[in-house]
Formats: C-alpha cells, sequence, structure tokens
C-alpha cells in the first residue's frame, strides 16, 4: 500500500510499504537522503482532503533519545 510520510518534520513524499499494514510503533523502511533506512511509525492519520494516509516517522537515534 502506498503511503505519505515524513521523517523528523522532513516530508519525503509516498512510500510503499507492504503487509503488515503499518501501525504506531511498528518499524518500516524509508528513502532518507540517497539510503533506505528504518524509521519507527509515531503516528498514522487519515489526510481528509486528500485521502492520503499518513506515517508520522521518527529516525531510531530520535525515537530512543526521546
Amino acid at each position: 500500500m502506498t503511503y505519505l510520510a515524513t521523517l523528523d518534520g522532513e516530508q519525503l513524499g509516498e512510500i510503499t510499504v507492504g503487509e503488515p499494514e503499518p501501525l504506531r510503533g511498528s518499524q518500516v523502511w524509508v528513502p532518507y537522503r540517497g539510503e533506505t533506512i528504518h524509521a519507527f511509525v509515531i503516528c498514522v492519520t487519515l489526510n481528509f482532503m486528500t485521502g492520503a494516509t499518513v506515517l508520522t516517522c521518527l529516525r531510531p537515534e530520535t525515537f530512543l533519545s526521546n
């Protein structure tokens, strides 16, 4: 399934995530500055204006420091 994603507040654009569907606390692989890294999903929301599902993610070092 395709989602819009943000990582540490930076918009990443569309990413594709396989099954199972990402939930809060799960890990996903995201493209970030030329690399593919894993990130923690902290929030899954629906944008009612566009109908897009948005994943708000944090890098592991950011997630673990909070």
